[in-house]
């Protein structure tokens, strides 16, 4: 091989090898490219938050319930977290909170659940963080609710309850459904007369008249028994 020919097959290679450089540099740049559109358009990074909520509540008429509402979540996302709140019926109960966006606040809030009828009824309540190319749910709490009837003296079968000593009565309330009974609490204002039990059996201990609280927490009346 002359000098021409060993000069020319040099050239040669060198710009082989400058070309499959360039094509390698090309599909790198391709591959980088879909990555990043990638990261863009398809891939959204995953963000935890939680809400901690009772997952059932009892109110009676004309007792209005404050539920407070707080997402739990990492501080960097906390400024694009919105919550938003609904219930299944609009007749069971009302919604409303003090946010100047009714159905919607921020990380923190209060639900105000005010009774419009008894029944039964569900609010779904929805954490989502949001941003301006996407948004993503963190969190879904359902939370079933039972509206009671009014809590006062119109509850009772028997306003008065008559014992001889050493008989047993019961404080009957004219709840159908047991969730309404769960926290009511009864109380012997005269225990040396007649005692309670946390069942609203009531015994005839000696003669005489005595008074039976009988609370819900919010309100409570009373159940006069006479012991002959």
């Amino acid at each position: 091989m002359n000098y021409n020919e060993f000069d020319d097959a040099k050239t040669k290679t060198k710009l082989f090898l400058n070309n499959k450089m360039i094509i390698v540099m090309v599909i790198v740049l391709i591959i980088i490219v879909l990555v990043a559109l990638y990261f863009v358009f398809f891939h959204k990074e995953k963000h935890s938050g939680s809400l901690k909520l009772d997952n059932q509540i009892v109110l009676f008429m004309g007792e209005p319930l404050d539920i407070p509402i707080e997402v739990n979540a990492s501080e960097e996302i906390m400024d694009d977290i919105s919550t938003a709140y609904f219930s299944e019926s609009e007749d069971i109960v009302e919604l409303s909170n003090e946010s100047s966006e009714e159905f919607f606040f921020g990380t923190k809030g209060v639900i105000k659940v005010n009774p419009l009828s008894v029944g039964e009824d569900d609010i779904s309540i929805v954490s989502t963080y949001g941003t301006d190319k996407y948004s993503e749910v963190l969190d879904t709490k359902n939370i079933h609710v039972i509206v009671c009837p009014k809590f006062d003296k119109n509850l009772l079968n028997k306003q008065i309850i008559n014992l001889t000593q050493g008989t047993i009565g019961r404080i009957d309330l004219n709840l159908t459904n047991n969730s309404c009974l769960k926290n009511i609490r009864y109380t012997s204002l005269n225990s040396s007369i007649a005692s309670v039990d946390a069942n609203g059996l009531v015994s005839g201990i000696k003669k005489g008249k005595a008074l039976v609280k009988v609370s819900n927490g919010s309100n409570s009346f009373d159940v006069v028994v006479n012991v002959y």
